[in-house]
Order: structure tokens, then C-alpha cells, then sequence
């Protein structure tokens, strides 16, 4: 949800419109940073009273240009429940595709058409085989930069923050900052970083290359 009215508030709690308020006055004396998301990310409850935990409203500051202001509101995740069909136990993060009905999932992979159907990313710490778990289809999912790191073959240091990431074609169940671009391969957009810690699941639909 986008809200560009600084005066609203996406869930209409007083602390939603206290951050909304400090986000609008930092915004004001930072120099413009070309439509990039400003941090640091403040996580408040979805309803008043709530404790503010990792299923709460992300709310996150955009200058997109020098008068323009907008809020980002992320609601809470989506997750599915899902049964690891791999060989091998999946952090949290890995990309997972659907292998043939039942919730059975096994790491997603560019190279394949089936595999490359992304359901979701696990949210489970370290799904072992043939054991039930989680997977987030949509919204944000929050793990260390080093557990970001396990999945993201290369990378150090956590996510790199307004980055998309894409399914990797070559190692399963990881992601890449490098889009597929060989004959055969296929693309698919996983989602986008807002911070080095919290990635927003964004998945499409595969495309043959």
C-alpha cells in the first residue's frame, strides 16, 4: 500500500502516525536521495495493543522527489504450508517450488520448468527432509545477513538494500542479483531488499528465455 498523504495512516493506530510523523521530518533535512527508500525500516503492530514483532506493519519512508513523499505500509505476510520432498534440509530463505501435490517442495532452480515455478521462500530456520514448514508466497521475510548470505551464493554481509533478486539457474534453492540471460534458462523475479536483513517477496511468473 502506497500512501503519499503524510497526514494518513495505513492502520490508523497512534503509533503508526507517530512514525509516519518522525519518517516525515527526517526525510525533511536528509538531501534527496533520487527516489531511493530511506532506513532505518520502524515495524509497528497490525492492531493497536499488539506487540510490534516481524509480522507487523513494515512501514518504510520514499523521497521520490524534492516535494514528494511517499509512505510504504507492508501488510502481513502470506505463508503456505509446505513438506521438504528434498535430499537435503533448506535454511531459511530458499527458494522452493511445488513437485507434485500434497505441499511437497523441493529447492527452485532456473533450469528447469517445473523447478523454476516459485511457491515461496521457507521461513522455517532449517526444514529437514520430509518434515512440514512454512514458506512465505508474498510480503516480508526477515533472517540474518548471514543466513541471507547461505542462500545468495557470493554475497557477504546480508542483502544489498533496493536490489531485486532473481532465481538462480545454476545452484538450487538460491537467489542472484544477475538476471538469466542464457538461451534455455529461466527468469524470475523473486522480490526486492529493504534492508540487508528484510527482503519483500515479490515472486513472477518464470519466463523461458
Amino acid at each position: 500500500m502506497l500512501i503519499r498523504d503524510p497526514h494518513a495512516s495505513p492502520d490508523g493506530t497512534a503509533a503508526t502516525n507517530a512514525a509516519i510523523a518522525a519518517a516525515r521530518a527526517r526525510v525533511a533535512t536528509s538531501p534527496n536521495p533520487n527516489g531511493r527508500v530511506l532506513g532505518p525500516y520502524t515495524r509497528l503492530p497490525l492492531n493497536a495493543g499488539d506487540p510490534a514483532s516481524a509480522d507487523g506493519v513494515l512501514i518504510a519512508v520514499s523521497e521520490l522527489g524534492p516535494d514528494t513523499i511517499a509512505f510504504i505500509a507492508q501488510g502481513k505476510s502470506s505463508m503456505s504450508t509446505i513438506i521438504n520432498a528434498d535430499s537435503v534440509t533448506l535454511p531459511i530463505g530458499t527458494p522452493v517450488a511445488l513437485i507434485g501435490g500434497a505441499d511437497r517442495v523441493q529447492r527452485a532452480q532456473g533450469s528447469n520448468q517445473t523447478l523454476a515455478a516459485v511457491l515461496g521462500l521457507v521461513s522455517d530456520l532449517a526444514l529437514l527432509p520430509t518434515l512440514p514448514g512454512k514458506a512465505v508466497i508474498s510480503g516480508v521475510l526477515t533472517a540474518t545477513p548471514a543466513q541471507w548470505d547461505a542462500v545468495v551464493p557470493g554475497q557477504s554481509g546480508g542483502l544489498t538494500p533496493d536490489a531485486i533478486y532473481y532465481l538462480d539457474p545454476l545452484n538450487p534453492g538460491s537467489m542472484t542479483l544477475t538476471p538469466p540471460s542464457t538461451p534455455g534458462q529461466f527468469l524470475v523475479q523473486l522480490g526486492q531488499a529493504l534492508s540487508p536483513v528484510d527482503f519483500n517477496i515479490r515472486i513472477q511468473p518464470s519466463i523461458l528465455l
